[in-house]
């Protein structure tokens, strides 16, 4: 994996690029869009709390994320490093142009308007995208002695809200030198089945990504 995100680099991508275009990828793919493909819309979580004034250290308690929504033109046929390329630009610029802030009352009132009113939303539960990531992956500092200390086995990194999310929500993380994916989604509105296929291919397709040089 270390060779495929040096080589990702390279080609103008990251890693929340990557994870978002093997998303589309999957889909379309599911989906047998072929070379017509869909438009996908895509919410990429961002830590805001080195933007704040003050800055909120790692410490405290609380949830200091804001969004930004995408809508992304993906096919089952485009390269997967074209993709996450071009998803990678528009998420910059987005950053840049500081959307994170500006689209935060918008996203806030949908959100609250979907809590507020669950019977308006199908099984009651409004899906504002096809995809969740986070864009700056949380390094985790424990080590295997100090969790076994604890007895702590496993542990996911996620948030959700309920009745308001994305079909699929993607919390990567490193741990312990590498790179671990928690994929999350709702149930039943999906199906545990569907859910696999989607994950066994986003994961089939990165680990295959040196195939593309």
């Amino acid at each position: 994996m270390l060779f495929s995100m040096q080589m990702c680099e390279s080609k103008s991508s990251d890693l929340n690029g990557l994870l978002i275009a093997a998303s589309l990828r999957s889909v379309a793919k599911f989906k047998g869009t072929g070379s017509r493909g869909e438009h996908y819309a895509s919410v990429i979580l961002l830590n805001c709390r080195s933007m704040l004034e003050p800055v909120i250290p790692d410490s405290t308690a609380g949830f200091y994320h804001s969004g930004i929504l995408k809508t992304f033109h993906a096919t089952e046929t485009e390269p997967l490093l074209k993709l996450a390329t071009r998803v990678t630009s528009d998420l910059n610029e987005a950053v840049k142009n500081r959307k994170h802030f500006t689209d935060m009352g918008d996203l806030n009132m949908l959100m609250a308007q979907a809590m507020g009113h669950p019977a308006l939303t199908p099984s009651a539960s409004m899906r504002t995208a096809l995809v969740t990531n986070m864009r700056d992956a949380p390094c985790h500092a424990a080590d295997k002695e100090s969790t076994s200390y604890l007895n702590l086995r496993d542990w996911v990194t996620c948030s959700s809200i309920n009745g308001v999310g994305p079909c699929l929500a993607l919390y990567p993380d490193f741990r312990y030198g590498c790179l671990r994916v928690s994929f999350v989604y709702c149930s039943p509105l999906f199906s545990a089945e569907t859910m696999h296929k989607l994950v066994d291919d986003i994961s089939s397709m990165l680990n295959n990504l040196d195939d593309q040089l």
